[in-house]
């Protein structure tokens, strides 16, 4: 079956989608806007393993000091209360510094998206997605790269469970990618600045499996961003995709593996029918749903970027030493 991933500076944009500054992005200006950029993924990476460790301590102590009745009952919650307060922490803080200390500009890009966009992009990102996933299934399964997540049953810790999972990496991950980072890569290019983050976005999800998936999710949301203006596409496709990982994923622990079969089974036969049927849609009426972005540098200008290419490497190592 298929293995369900949970995608667990500052220019103003001008008319037309072009990121002001722009035509002055020379080796000076790549190398800033790009340092810029990786330095908010580091700063997330640096913080979420440091995070990490402080909460695995703080629940080592309590373990320790509690009796086993509190551990079944509570345990669960404050784990899950922690992890949920680590992916806010570790996400916000590198959303906060870009906003106050470099001057990205991302409050504006919290606007609705223009009306018949989100249907079509989220049909074509569901059958996509799918399609996705059982790549994903069949490179874990032959990498031994498939990890689940234990979630609980029921009660105030399932609670948080969704919190964690469902609603903080959708809107946390939308903001620092597509807003802060992809807003520091603009200025040197649109297709710069949605490939630069995407890879950086990709990399950071650490096993293969997971890389497959996000790296193209991550082009598909930074396209939305930079086509629409706005993060909240982004942000509904990316909380429909957890949602979705979640609810099998509960079935599947659950006792309910049956029910999760047929649910998944339809999502694979819908889905990419959906999305078929969005393509023909679009290329028969000749609609421009999807809009073209302005070409301006070539994306391959991030290999002259010493920044972004030494945070990427680093990256890769981390995921491939397991750090």
């Amino acid at each position: 079956g298929a293995v369900y991933n949970i995608d667990v500076c500052g220019q103003t944009r001008g008319k037309g989608g072009e990121g002001m500054g722009q035509a002055n992005c020379g080796r000076g200006g790549l190398s800033a806007c790009t340092a810029a950029g990786a330095a908010c993924a580091l700063g997330y990476f640096a913080l979420q393993r440091l995070l990490n460790l402080a909460g695995r301590e703080v629940l080592s102590l309590w373990k320790n000091g509690a009796g086993a009745g509190a551990l079944s009952a509570d345990y669960a919650i404050w784990s899950w209360a922690l992890t949920l307060c680590i992916g806010a922490l570790s996400l916000g803080l590198p959303v906060w510094a870009a906003v106050c200390l470099r001057g990205v500009h991302i409050a504006h890009r919290l606007h609705r998206a223009p009306r018949g966009m989100l249907a079509p992009a989220l049909l074509f990102y569901l059958g996509a997605s799918e399609l996705l996933n059982l790549l994903a299934a069949k490179v874990g399964e032959s990498t031994g790269s498939v990890q689940a997540i234990s979630l609980p049953q029921g009660g105030a810790a399932l609670l948080l469970a969704f919190l964690a999972v469902c609603v903080v990496p959708p809107v946390g991950e939308e903001l620092l990618f597509r807003g802060a980072v992809q807003s520091c890569l603009r200025p040197c290019g649109a297709w710069l600045a949605v490939i630069g983050q995407a890879v950086l976005f990709a990399v950071l999800h650490g096993k293969l499996s997971a890389v497959v998936f996000a790296l193209p999710a991550g082009l598909f949301f930074g396209y939305l961003a930079e086509a629409t203006d706005s993060l909240l596409p982004g942000m509904c496709l990316h909380f429909v995709n957890n949602t979705m990982a979640f609810g099998l994923l509960w079935l599947n622990a659950h006792g309910l593996q049956s029910a999760a079969d047929v649910l998944q089974s339809w999502l694979l036969l819908f889905c990419p029918l959906a999305a078929a049927a969005v393509l023909v849609w679009i290329v028969r009426g000749k609609k421009r749903v999807f809009p073209a972005l302005p070409r301006g540098r070539t994306p391959l200008r991030l290999l002259q970027s010493p920044a972004w290419m030494c945070v990427t490497a680093f990256f890769v190592l981390a995921a491939w030493k397991n750090w």
